[in-house]
């Protein structure tokens, strides 16, 4: 943001929305298989045979993509492939969480967003890369160490027989969970994305919406440790227990919140270059949503508490088309103003769903 004006922003989001979701493509429903049926102490047989499927899925997506690229170079194709070659990053940490090795599953954690969003920045910043120039480098460091890893780890299985005998019960749900929940988290940036794509707003109001999300996701970070100590611990929530504990984290929330306003402030008045000198103002719905994200957070809680999983798994399953429903139409409208107000309209609409339950229930 210091160096890229908000509409060369908007493009790298764009391109990143891609890759991130690529990289993910042949994780969905396999991972978690893997951790919910295989044993720490045999592990590695049957991790041998998940990259072993995964490689093969890798192998074929890149023939695939990389020959319509060969034809016509379209940089979402680009980007489709820099995502799959990302993807050993997701099985090495994997491996580490199944040993309950949590030192080195922390350490490998954040490494695939680190390794694309450091090379993205030498490329860009010092090399003055385009952004499609960027995603090449990218992709022609990443696609070596990629081949390299999805040969060499079934090979040291010593057979070349692959079974398909991986433990994967469930794998549907699996994949259908896996799958919502990747998509609920950038829900908002992706239909932007598309939106972009599809020529209805503009990569700059994409650009600052992004921008300003980025500033609100680190109060999500601080929030979010707020909620898991301030969770009611009873096996039953009672209103009024629920109540304190509403009040309570609402009050540090929102000076939290205050505090992290005015560093954003500075920030935007001493870093950032004139062009985003409006985030401060474009950062506040985001932050007022974060904060009814938080205390939707008990509502939720007081439900499970209290044997309502049903209607929170009813809740969970309608995230996606109500955010559709408020985000696409306010964004249409209004542009970049309409999405700021998507953003606590759509948390605040959860809230009321799960308060009025939590009144239906008391009357």
């Amino acid at each position: 943001m210091k160096y890229l004006d908000p509409a060369s922003f908007g493009i790298f989001v764009l391109y990143t929305t891609i890759v991130m979701f690529a990289s993910v493509s042949t994780s969905i429903g396999l991972n978690n298989s893997f951790l919910i049926n295989v044993q720490s102490e045999g592990y590695q047989k049957y991790y041998n045979q998940l990259i072993a499927i995964k490689g093969i899925l890798f192998f074929l997506l890149i023939v695939i993509f990389g020959g319509f690229y060969w034809f016509n170079g379209n940089e979402v194709l680009l980007a489709i492939m820099v995502g799959l070659s990302l993807g050993p990053f997701e099985a090495i940490y994997l491996k580490h969480q199944v040993k309950l090795d949590f030192k080195k599953y922390a350490i490998w954690l954040p490494s695939k967003n680190a390794f694309y969003f450091l090379l993205s920045a030498i490329n860009i910043l010092l090399f003055n890369a385009s952004i499609e120039e960027s995603l090449e480098i990218i992709f022609f460091i990443a696609l070596p160490l990629s081949m390299m890893f999805y040969l060499v780890n079934p090979l040291r299985a010593k057979s070349l027989k692959i079974k398909f005998d991986m433990r994967l019960k469930g794998f549907k749900h699996l994949l259908f969970q896996d799958l919502v929940a990747v998509i609920s988290t950038k829900f908002d940036v992706w239909t932007l994305s598309a939106l972009v794509a599809l020529g209805f707003i503009s990569t700059r109001e994409l650009g600052l919406y992004a921008s300003a999300l980025t500033f609100a996701s680190v109060l999500v970070i601080i929030t979010s440790s707020v909620t898991s100590v301030l969770l009611p611990k009873d096996q039953v929530v009672t209103h009024q227990s629920l109540g304190r504990s509403i009040l309570l984290s609402c009050f540090i929330g929102a000076s939290l919140l205050s505090i992290y306003w005015f560093f954003i402030l500075l920030i935007s008045n001493y870093y950032l270059a004139e062009t985003y000198q409006e985030i401060p103002l474009y950062v506040v719905p985001l932050l007022i949503g974060t904060l009814i994200s938080l205390a939707s957070a008990f509502l939720r809680v007081y439900l499970l508490k209290n044997g309502h999983e049903r209607f929170v798994s009813l809740i969970f399953g309608l995230q996606l088309p109500l955010m559709l429903l408020i985000l696409v139409p306010l964004a249409l409208l209004w542009g970049l103003l309409g999405c700021l107000i998507a953003f606590p309209a759509f948390r605040l609409a959860i809230f009321l769903l799960q308060g009025k339950r939590i009144l239906d229930l008391r009357v």
